[in-house]
């Protein structure tokens, strides 16, 4: 959620999906971590780009469905 409009960079970037969100005050971006068989899906990998000219405030508000932060490992392999 952007609590301030960036005038120049800032995006979030998922480079796998191939898109850009621009920061704007008000707005609010809600990507799925997993596909509904609950594997991973990797195009919600994503990164900040550069605040270029501006400050990026923004707030991040993380949901659990059916407790899935339980029932499956955080770690790097694929296989957890």
């Amino acid at each position: 959620m952007q609590l301030e409009d960036l005038q120049i960079g800032g995006e979030t970037a998922f480079t796998l999906a191939g898109t850009a969100i621009a920061p704007r005050k008000g707005s609010a971006i809600f990507w799925n971590t997993t596909h509904r068989n609950g594997t991973v899906d990797h195009r919600v990998i994503h990164g900040t780009c550069p605040a270029v000219l501006g400050h990026r405030w923004e707030v991040n508000k993380w949901l659990y469905e059916n407790d899935n932060v339980f029932k499956r490992g955080c770690g790097l392999d694929q296989n957890e």
